[in-house]
């Protein structure tokens, strides 16, 4: 079975450098949409909330949230929500409920950068990430 190669939002491909090297849009050719943080849709379970408020945050922060994406994070969060109430049952029948939602769940997670191996490949130049020893020794000079 083969892949899924997903087009890089342009954010990200920014972020990263173009590594491939191939030629970007420009500001006016790039489709864009509007920036920030989305509302929190009416009908999310309490946990699905719960997650929103903890999500929207840590993806504001990264740069490439736009308005236009609250389906997709309201669709991760409530997979994350359903997904952990019912893997918190012994019935199996609850249980393989479970497993389908943590599947969409991941699938979500995906497509908002949020699982570890999309951060992986997020790798920004000129970021320098400090270790706590590090930040020790500069102290110390």
């Amino acid at each position: 079975m083969r892949g899924h190669n997903r087009k890089k939002p342009l954010a990200i491909v920014r972020l990263e450098g173009n590594p491939g090297k191939r030629r970007l849009p420009t500001k006016e050719e790039e489709v864009t949409a509007v920036p920030g943080a989305p509302r929190c849709p009416d009908g999310l379970r309490p946990a699905a909330k719960a997650e929103w408020a903890r999500v929207i945050p840590l993806l504001n922060a990264q740069g490439t949230l736009a308005q236009i994406d609250m389906a997709q994070i309201a669709g991760y969060c409530q997979c994350w929500a359903i997904a952990f109430q019912y893997s918190k049952s012994s019935d199996k029948q609850d249980l393989n409920l479970a497993k389908n939602y943590f599947r969409q769940y991941q699938s979500f997670a995906s497509l908002l950068g949020l699982s570890p191996s999309d951060r992986a490949r997020l790798s920004i130049p000129g970021r320098k990430v400090e270790s706590e020893a590090d930040v020790l020794l500069d102290k110390l000079d």
